[in-house]
């Protein structure tokens, strides 16, 4: 459904995930409404460096958190 796929990219936006992949989300499409299930958010936010938490933040500031890399100017 098109309102699961833009809920879970402004999702992933807010939160600064760039890890998101076909293995760790699910749609059911036998529920009505269809619903959708997101999970391994572990690239989230603070990231996955230890300690960088804080400058991956500032270095997203003003961008798309889905960047996978915040120093690539693009």
């Amino acid at each position: 459904a098109p309102f699961l796929a833009t809920g879970l990219l402004l999702f992933d936006i807010w939160v600064a995930n760039c890890d998101r992949h076909v293995k760790n989300f699910e749609v059911d499409y036998s529920t009505t409404p269809v619903s959708m299930n997101i999970f391994d958010h572990g690239h989230a936010l603070f990231g996955y460096v230890g300690g960088q938490g804080e400058a991956r933040l500032n270095a997203l500031m003003n961008r798309l958190g889905i960047s996978v890399d915040p120093n690539n100017p693009h």
